[in-house]
């Protein structure tokens, strides 16, 4: 594999601590980005810049994308620091507790629609001027198969993914006259700690968890985050400047069974 697919580019990375966001952190940091990593986990996210040992091509904004701040300060730190933006890659997210809709709590639902959805779209609605100004970027969003399917995860986060994708083409679709690009990566059930929290945590359903626990029976295999990383790798380069709205589902055929 040829060093260098984003030499020079500017890079915005949210959920950059752990799982997914991490990998691609180390891995495009690898390829010769130059990286704003965000996570609301400060002390995680400066652990993960130390490992990449490329501190001086890394620039930590420790802050919650679903803040209406945040796109100000995550897009105005790699303009002061790196001089621009050519990719931003909407990885943030949270899990629901796989809740369904008869019995969905208001705050689950505003916090999962806020993270997964409402933070993004902030940060494109941000990003969008500057990458009209200067003749093209590339958004890519990790979405989920929750996001093409209904039986892969609560009703919210369902809900949000399904938004997310929609969000993304509909960028691809009507910005595609001035250079942008935009597409998505639709994971299936991959190791990550998302899937361990969602697992763990305290307004699980039972009910919830016992469907998705059916539906995942047929699935082929849990994917690596360092395989996900390769995908955002692939859409973030050059290399995939023909896809424009696509969805790349890497699920190892889950869907299809």
């Amino acid at each position: 594999m040829t060093a260098g697919r984003l030499l020079d580019k500017i890079v915005i990375i949210t959920g950059a601590s752990a799982g997914m966001g991490a990998a691609m952190l180390n891995r495009f940091v690898a390829e010769g980005a130059r990286v704003v990593a965000v996570s609301r986990t400060e002390e995680r996210l400066r652990r993960q810049i130390a490992l990449t040992g490329a501190d001086d091509r890394v620039a930590a904004v420790p802050i919650d994308v679903a803040l209406p701040d945040a796109p100000d300060k995550i897009i105005d730190t790699a303009l002061e620091l790196f001089g621009g933006l050519d990719v931003l890659i909407n990885n943030a997210g949270v899990a629901d507790g796989f809740q369904l809709a008869g019995e969905i709590e208001e705050e689950v639902w505003a916090r999962t629609l806020d993270v997964n959805l409402t933070g993004p779209m902030r940060l494109c609605r941000k990003a969008i001027p500057l990458f009209v100004e200067q003749g093209g970027g590339t958004f890519v969003a990790t979405a989920s198969i929750a996001g093409e399917r209904g039986g892969r995860g609560g009703a919210a986060y369902t809900s949000a993914k399904h938004g997310l994708i929609g969000l993304t083409r509909s960028i691809a679709a009507t910005y595609f006259d001035r250079g942008i690009r935009a597409n998505v990566i639709a994971p299936g059930w991959t190791a990550t700690e998302m899937d361990v929290g969602a697992k763990a945590c305290a307004k699980v359903s039972r009910e919830g968890w016992r469907k998705f626990r059916a539906v995942a029976e047929i699935n082929p295999r849990v994917a690596e985050a360092d395989e996900i990383a390769e995908i955002a790798l692939f859409l973030a380069s050059d290399e995939s400047r023909a896809l424009n709205g696509a969805i790349l589902t890497a699920d190892s055929g889950w869907s299809v069974r």
